[in-house]
């Protein structure tokens, strides 16, 4: 894992392109903290990045 025990803060978390990027962070093994402007979105951008 290339991100293995690094921390990656991902702004504008909720769109198409910023919940991409902070995909491609979690995959490579980063944790990943989304920030945008409101909590639904945020909660909707990490329900799909991790479906249950």
């Amino acid at each position: 894992m290339l991100l293995q025990n690094k921390v990656a803060v991902v702004y504008g978390g909720a769109g198409s392109l910023g919940a991409g990027v902070a995909k491609a962070y979690t995959q490579a093994g980063a944790r990943v903290f989304l920030v945008g402007r409101t909590e639904k979105t945020l909660r909707d951008a990490a329900a799909g990045m991790f479906p249950s």
